[in-house]
Order: structure tokens, then C-alpha cells, then sequence
């Protein structure tokens, strides 16, 4: 038995060992988010790829040059005003293109370009 014993220590030892080692770990599904989309509110329902191809279709939208004129360094961040106001217009455009535009062709869905027409202030108020 003693030599059994002895035999059966070194898998013992790497079955506990790895079971410590690998319990409370993430699995790939379980995975924390990354911190960069931590505080995404509207586009939820985009991969992380579509959403950087989404923000990018945004500057061209706006004619802005860089991510800067909605983020700050920390893009979670919320200090810049423009990027509030961004994420209500971008609602209402979610929500407009899901109800009222629901069985328009992608083509003929509202996007920022709508109003922005690839400038920074809306290019087609109503007249007061």
C-alpha cells in the first residue's frame, strides 16, 4: 500500500494543485469585459469591432478628426459634453431606426449623417 501511496502522490498533488490554481478563474465566455467598452450605453448590442467601425462612421459623420471631440483619454469617461449629448442623439436614433424605420432597407435608415452632413453642428434646424 505504501508504495501505491507513493505512486498515486505526484497526480494527487497536480489534480489539487490545478484544481487551486485554476478555481475562481474566468472561463473565455465568463471573462471580464474590457475596462474600454466598461461604460457603453447605447450601442450594447455591438461587437467590439462594430463599435469601433460604428465611432469611426461617426467622425466621418461629424467631420471631426479625431475621437477626441466626444472622449477624453479615458473613454469610459463622461467628462466631455459633447459625447452626453452624443449618446442622446444616438437613442434617438436606435430608437427611431428599431420603430419607425424598422423594415427600411440599412440604406435607408437614419444615421447622424442625417443631420450632422459631416459637420460638427446640425446642418438642417428647423427654422424659428
Amino acid at each position: 500500500m505504501r508504495k501505491t501511496f507513493f505512486q498515486i502522490l505526484p497526480l494527487v498533488i497536480v489534480v489539487v494543485g490545478g484544481g487551486l490554481f485554476f478555481h475562481g478563474r474566468p472561463g473565455v465566455s465568463e471573462q471580464k469585459k474590457d475596462d474600454s467598452l466598461k461604460n457603453v450605453q447605447v450601442m450594447t448590442d455591438l461587437t467590439r469591432e462594430q463599435l469601433e467601425d460604428f465611432m469611426s462612421d461617426v467622425v466621418d459623420y461629424l467631420g471631426v478628426e479625431k475621437c477626441t471631440f466626444c472622449h477624453v483619454r479615458d473613454k469610459s469617461s463622461d467628462e466631455n459634453k459633447h459625447k452626453v449629448k452624443a449618446r442622446k442623439y444616438m437613442k434617438m436614433v436606435k430608437e427611431l431606426n428599431n420603430t419607425v424605420f424598422k423594415d427600411e432597407k440599412p440604406e435607408e435608415k437614419i444615421t447622424c449623417f442625417t443631420c450632422h452632413r459631416g459637420e460638427k453642428e446640425v446642418q438642417n434646424k428647423p427654422k424659428e
